[in-house]
């Protein structure tokens, strides 16, 4: 794997966790409120 592949790779999955997270917003951590 090159660097540009792998700055690529590590871009799509940055850009993919953010679309979850926007989709699944995070629940907190902690005791239940």
């Amino acid at each position: 794997m090159t660097p540009e592949e792998e700055s690529r790779l590590i871009a799509s999955f940055g850009r993919a966790c953010a679309a979850l997270a926007d989709r699944f917003p995070a629940a907190t951590t902690g005791s239940p409120a």
